[in-house]
Order: C-alpha cells, then sequence, then structure tokens
C-alpha cells in the first residue's frame, strides 16, 4: 500500500542475540526485546518519538508511535475480514481525536478496548457495513463525534480496510446528528463544510510522511472548526472473492494554539474527462497560486482507465516547466510531500516511474501546477485491468471501471485560482 514517502534519521537499536530480524516473531508480532514501550493493552497512540518497533526504522504506516496498529498492542484483535493490519489505536483525548466509520458505531473503542470482537460476527451490525465481492458503492456516513472547540493540527494518520479507493472528510455545520451512520442519499455533502482530508486508498499519512515535524513546515496547522460533526465520503470496490468492510480510521493531533503560526487547507483542481473507446485521451487542467503558497503535499486521484497521472510547476514567466510529481498506478495512487525532511523518489516520466520533486516548494504568485491524466481506453488496457472495452464515452462518476476522474488534490498555504 502506498503512503508519503519520507524518511527520518532515526537510531534503530542492535537487537539482542537471537532476536529476529526487523524485531517481529514468526507471528508477525513484534518481540519483548524490540517494543520501544509496552504494547500489550495499550490503548491510544502515546505519539512522541519513541517507535513502537525500536528494532525498525520509522514507517508511517507500520512502525508509528502516532498510528500504532492494533494487532501490535491487542493481542486478540482478529475480525476474519481482510485488512486487520490497518486499524490503530486513537490519540490521547487531551492530545487528539479519531474519527471513524465502524459497525459498533459509537461503542467502538469501548467494546474493542476491552477485548470484545463480538461485534463483527453480529449480522445486524456488519450487514449494512459489508461489500459482497464484485460490489461496488459510494456512499456517505454521518458521525456524531464533534470537537468541543476550535483546534488546529498538522499531523493526522488515515487508515481503511482492503476495498478502500477515497475517502473525502469534511466537518458539516451542524453541532450533531441524529443518527449515526450511512446516508441513503446526500447530495449536499460537497458544501458540507470544511474539508478535513481527502484521502486516496488506506494508508495515507498527510502531509506527515516523517516522524519530526520539519522546520520549514513549524508553525503550519489546519483549521478543525469546534462544535461540528463529520462526515466521510467513502468509495469501495470489492475485486476478491470474499466480503470485505467498509471500515476506517481516522487519527487527528491537535497544536497548541501558541504554536499556530500559518493556516494550511485542503482543495483541489479538477480536470474535465470524456475518453471514447478505442482511444487516448490526455486531460487535465491548470491552478495558480494568487499569493505566495507553501505547498505541503500532492495527490493524483483517478480510476482503473487512467494510465498516468503528472504534474508540472510553471514558475511565472519562465518558459520551461519542471516534473514534480508522477503516478503510473491508479490503485497504489502515491501522496508526496514537499519539505526539508522527505526525500522522495526520482520521477522518470518516460520510464513510467512512480516519484517527485524532493524539498520543499514555496510559490510565488503566479506560479502555476499543470496536470495531466492519460485516459488509455483501449483493448491492451482493458485486458490489463481485466475488464471489457467500454462501448460508450467515459464521463466524470464515482465509479472505479465504468467511469473516471482526474483531480488533484493539494494541501497547502493558500488556495489556488482555479481550485476548489
Amino acid at each position: 500500500m502506498s503512503q508519503a514517502a519520507g524518511s527520518d534519521a532515526q537510531q534503530v537499536a542492535e537487537p539482542a542475540q537471537g532476536t529476529p530480524a526487523g524485531g517481529r516473531g514468526p507471528d508477525g508480532k513484534i518481540v519483548p526485546d524490540c517494543q520501544g514501550f509496552k504494547l500489550d493493552g495499550l490503548v491510544h497512540s502515546p505519539g512522541g518519538e519513541v517507535l513502537p518497533n525500536k528494532c525498525a526504522p520509522f514507517d508511517p504506516t507500520t512502525n508509528n508511535p502516532y498510528a500504532v496498529r492494533c494487532i501490535d498492542a491487542l493481542l486478540q484483535y482478529e475480525t476474519g475480514y481482510p485488512g486487520d493490519n490497518f486499524c490503530i489505536l486513537p490519540p490521547p483525548p487531551d492530545s487528539g481525536v479519531q474519527f471513524g466509520v465502524h459497525p459498533q458505531r459509537g461503542s467502538f473503542w469501548e467494546r474493542i478496548g476491552a477485548g470484545d470482537l463480538s461485534g463483527y460476527s453480529q449480522r445486524d451490525l456488519v450487514a449494512d457495513y459489508e461489500l459482497a465481492p464484485g460490489d461496488e458503492q459510494l456512499q456517505v456516513y454521518d458521525t456524531t463525534a464533534s470537537l468541543p472547540d476550535d483546534k488546529h493540527f498538522y499531523r493526522i494518520d488515515f487508515r481503511a480496510r482492503i476495498g478502500s479507493h477515497h475517502s473525502v472528510t469534511r466537518f458539516r455545520h451542524s453541532p450533531a446528528i441524529s443518527n449515526e451512520g450511512w446516508v441513503a442519499s446526500d447530495d449536499s455533502f460537497n458544501s458540507a463544510g470544511t474539508p478535513l482530508a481527502d484521502i486516496q486508498r488506506a494508508a495515507f499519512d498527510v502531509p506527515v510522511s516523517t516522524l519530526h515535524v520539519p522546520d520549514d513546515e513549524a508553525g503550519i496547522g489546519i483549521k478543525a472548526p469546534g462544535r461540528t460533526s463529520v462526515s466521510f465520503q467513502l468509495h469501495h470496490f470489492n475485486a476478491s472473492d470474499r466480503p470485505i468492510l467498509r471500515e476506517v480510521w481516522l487519527n487527528v493531533w491537535y497544536m497548541r494554539d501558541e504554536d499556530v503560526k500559518r493556516s494550511a487547507v485542503h482543495c483541489s483542481g479538477v480536470g474535465s474527462v470524456n475518453y471514447p473507446p478505442n482511444a487516448v485521451t490526455n486531460t487535465g487542467g491548470t491552478v495558480t497560486a494568487g499569493e505566495p503558497i507553501k505547498l505541503l503535499s500532492l495527490f493524483g486521484h483517478r480510476h482503473a482507465w487512467t494510465s498516468s497521472f503528472n504534474v508540472w510547476l510553471s514558475r511565472a514567466g519562465a518558459t520551461t516547466e519542471d516534473l514534480i510529481y508522477s503516478s503510473n498506478s491508479w490503485e497504489e495512487t502515491p501522496t508526496y510531500a514537499y519539505n526539508s525532511a522527505t526525500k522522495n523518489p526520482t520521477p522518470n516520466e518516460q520510464a513510467g516511474t512512480d516519484g517527485a520533486f524532493s524539498g520543499p516548494l514555496d510559490l510565488a504568485a503566479g506560479d502555476a501546477l499543470r496536470f495531466n491524466c492519460r485516459g488509455e481506453v483501449t483493448p491492451e488496457r482493458a485486458a490489463e485491468i481485466g475488464v471489457p472495452l467500454p462501448t460508450q464515452p467515459l464521463r466524470f462518476a464515482n465509479e472505479a471501471f465504468t467511469g473516471e476522474m482526474c483531480v488533484l488534490g493539494i494541501t497547502a498555504t493558500g488556495k489556488f485560482v482555479g481550485a476548489f
């Protein structure tokens, strides 16, 4: 599973003689000698600088003190559904909050933390959260969780079980809803309120890809309004031969008010989609900085018929442009961060190699991001993704194989002209 690329210069402990390589035993559990803190019975991700597995380097998905995995802390955590390895413990209540989508709804952690996994075998609870083999669903989920006061955050950790294609999460203006759960029809979601996170796939940490906040991003926070409820727009498809479960976890870590110096926002650039059969079509768009902007992260969202998603930076007045983002797998789309601590792989458009510019990206007014989606509605692409060739043009739709998208996701300290 892809995630934002990056690394920290962590001191990995020398394991004791006889300790398995990587600090994990045959069952995949972190062995006692390699635990950075006591994991058995842990109910909150502690945050901080001590790694769960001190015999391995920091990894935003598998070895992260801000997102300790349930399978490492809760010895009996086994649900029978694929993707148990994505469950993460919430922050301590005074340090952050976790928003989620669970069959147990508001009683999820009360039950799971006590070792009660029986909810996963109760048909009256899981029926509305299961997705059968071959099915696809886009649906909004409203939660009753809310913050008592306005908060700012920089670090978030998002996880979802296998089958998740994207999550768009927003704070609603209303402080509470009457009933947590799936919404049958919600045309108002796009105007629901302040964006929390737009994330593709299941293992992204946006914008953080390192354990420590990079110096050039210190003091940057995204506002989380208090006294609001939260909504997830979730797109799932099941390409397996067994039922999957629509379940997600989203950790939001608070910043101290006095530490917030600049605000960041999420926004998107959208390209029009009209892909005729038996053709290769390039589409996309351009968003322009109307003021000085610090770019924090980018991701390119699309569906199965789009073979590549590339982004170029054009400085105002320049006659050339630089490739700063390249993604070539619609299923494993990376989110790349742009800061002094993150080393991204080098992109190679000709070779079709994923990658991005490495280092801070500060934009002046007039600088522009141009993005392109390469849609290949051809017999060769149909054979590659294992579905029939469409007989009608593909339009913009939340459908993995019968519709397409071309959306540039942006996290930055200001909005772009041409983005929303």
